[in-house]
């Protein structure tokens, strides 16, 4: 990895608009192997993206399956249960034929850490003993099954990751994270938003069209996909009801946004 991004990382500032480009960041060194580079916001865990790379003639048949988590509250109270939904995904489209079974695993991570721990504990949180073996899906499900009141979390100040992944391949994966008690910042006045999470929605909201104006100047071949400018018209739209606090806003909690801006950044960067 070129230096100094592998032990610094890069700080990112007002001139690059929310996008930076690293030039010949990586190189890999292994033929055969499938590698993932993940990139961690390093004062919120939660905001981070992934990439995987298939060396050589590494399978790439399976590298765009993924599972989808959301659910309906990430920052429930103590004791408080919650839904999972999984959804079977190739690349972004739901995999209506989709039969696997996913199993489950839960992560913990107190407020003053930086590392997640993989636990079992009943003191930690409690799920639904159905699922204890996973859940294979049928037919039925065309892709996508809602887990009503599969889980709920016992400690007060930590954060949880409840990871989903395929039982037989599990490159086949998915999580959501759940703030549980006062882990995240101050609240606001919007439901599932902390108030520096709402503050980069704003941030976010404020920049938007003046970036999308120079990343089409700078790739001319965006002003023309049409799926492209649908994508970015949606997410501003979807920021402006969090701002608003509609209720019926598309995106209910920071995760689910942050994951829909990470979508259409892949695919933009994806056709430009």
């Amino acid at each position: 990895m070129k230096y100094p991004y592998e032990t610094n990382g890069y700080a990112f500032n007002s001139s690059n608009n929310g996008i930076i480009t690293i030039t010949d960041f990586i190189r890999f060194k292994k033929t055969d192997y499938e590698y993932k580079v993940i990139v961690i916001d390093s004062d919120y865990s939660a905001i981070k993206g992934e990439k995987i790379f298939s060396v050589g003639s590494a399978d790439t048949n399976t590298t765009s399956d993924n599972l989808y988590i959301t659910t309906d509250d990430s920052t429930p109270a103590t004791f408080q249960r919650v839904d999972l939904t999984v959804k079977s995904r190739d690349g972004t489209s739901t995999d209506t034929s989709y039969r696997g079974t996913v199993q489950f695993e839960v992560y913990k991570k107190a407020s003053n850490s930086t590392a997640w721990t993989l636990t079992t504990s009943s003191t930690d949180y409690e799920m639904k003993s159905t699922y204890a073996n996973g859940y294979r899906f049928t037919s039925s499900n065309a892709g996508q099954k809602t887990f009503t009141d599969i889980i709920r979390f016992k400690r007060n100040n930590y954060s949880y990751k409840v990871l989903v992944y395929d039982k037989d391949n599990e490159s086949v994966e998915g999580y959501k994270i759940f703030e549980v008690g006062t882990t995240n910042s101050s609240s606001s006045n919007v439901n599932g938003f902390s108030s520096s999470q709402l503050n980069t929605v704003q941030s976010l909201y404020n920049a938007w069209n003046d970036m999308i104006s120079k990343m089409e100047n700078a790739y001319p071949s965006l002003r023309n996909n049409t799926r492209r400018q649908n994508m970015s018209d949606d997410l501003q739209n979807a920021m402006q009801e969090i701002i608003n606090d509609e209720s019926t806003k598309t995106y209910y909690n920071f995760t689910d946004f942050y994951n829909a801006f990470l979508d259409r950044y892949r695919y933009t960067v994806s056709v430009r």
